[in-house]
């Protein structure tokens, strides 16, 4: 797909680096969508194939998807909560943004 037109919603107000344009390209992102790179701009838009739209707004994860993709332990050693990322094996001290933690939390 082609990218959006100007003024179709915000881009980014300085140039991307190639980390973070490489980070944009890994990102889950919602089933029927794809991160590209505007050959023109450097910058990162999105394109749903579903609905064969693009958008420079990078779509977010459905409730379900995002809690099925994290979970929230406990530290043994420090008694902390951590949270789990199982899509990129990672872990990190501070929840994902909009992430609702369950009522029980694995301690590990």
């Amino acid at each position: 797909g082609d990218p959006p037109r100007a003024g179709e919603s915000q881009r980014s107000a300085r140039p991307l680096s190639k980390e973070e344009i490489d980070e944009a390209l890994r990102e889950e992102l919602p089933v029927g969508w794809q991160a590209q790179v505007d050959a023109e701009s450097g910058e990162v838009y999105y394109i749903n194939h579903t609905t064969q739209t693009t958008s420079w707004d990078k779509p977010e994860l459905s409730d379900s998807q995002l809690q099925a993709r994290w979970s929230c332990k406990v530290d043994l050693a420090s008694g902390m909560k951590y949270y789990e990322d199982h899509l990129t094996k990672t872990t990190q001290w501070d929840p994902p943004p909009g992430f609702k933690e369950p009522g029980e939390v694995l301690v590990t």
